[in-house]
């Protein structure tokens, strides 16, 4: 395999979130928009089982704008909530809050039918490296709160957000997977920087 970079703090956070995920309400799980299908990490499937999830497909201004609505229409056929944004211009507060809601509707009225009161989200967001996680966090929290470079394996552990009165952000560090499951999905991830530079060979990457 020409692309591989599964660091010794990936281990960990996968440890840390398992046992994190009971306290945990729903999962936003981050893909970009140019790698929809290369960026879907098989481990964060392992991590949703019945917990609410919304798909956020980040960078949107830096895909083909027909291949994304392709797809936000695929997983409205699946039954999934997704959005597509631009990470840096799109209302990323107000766009999240909707989708938020709209996700937890079925447990807050299973709450409500119980009497019991809905509290604060805790949403953990989870992708993979450089998808763009930090700036949306930052985005909604409408300050910097965490770190953001266009390089993988800046976010090292778990970190709690307080974005406002209803919703809480976890942070999780940008997750790989211990073998990808092709040579192209490698190269995509490599393309676009979710993969350190010590993981590939760039000649190979480019085809040189």
């Amino acid at each position: 395999m020409s692309v591989q970079w599964f660091p010794g703090h990936m281990t960990k956070a996968i440890r840390q979130i398992e046992s994190l995920l009971p306290s945990v309400d729903m999962i936003i799980e981050c893909r970009d928009a140019r790698i929809v299908a290369s960026s879907r990490n098989p481990i964060i499937e392992t991590f949703i089982a019945h917990k609410p999830r919304l798909m956020v497909l980040t960078k949107k201004d830096l895909a083909d704008p027909k291949i994304t609505q392709h797809w936000l229409n695929y997983f409205q056929e699946q039954e999934k909530l997704a959005l597509a944004v631009d990470n840096h211009k799109d209302n990323i507060r107000q766009l999240l809050d909707q989708k938020v809601k709209e996700a937890m509707a079925p447990v807050f009225e299973r709450q409500r039918r119980r009497g019991i009161k809905p509290r604060k989200v805790r949403a953990m967001i989870c992708g993979v490296p450089n998808v763009g996680k930090s700036t949306i966090i930052n985005r909604l929290a409408k300050r910097k709160v965490v770190d953001v470079q266009n390089r993988p394996g800046v976010t090292m552990a778990l970190t709690r957000i307080s974005i406002s009165k209803d919703l809480e952000i976890v942070d999780s560090p940008g997750l790989l997977w211990p073998k990808f499951e092709s040579e192209l999905q490698g190269i995509h991830l490599a393309l676009c920087a979710s993969v350190k530079t010590t993981g590939f060979d760039m000649k190979v990457v480019l085809n040189e």
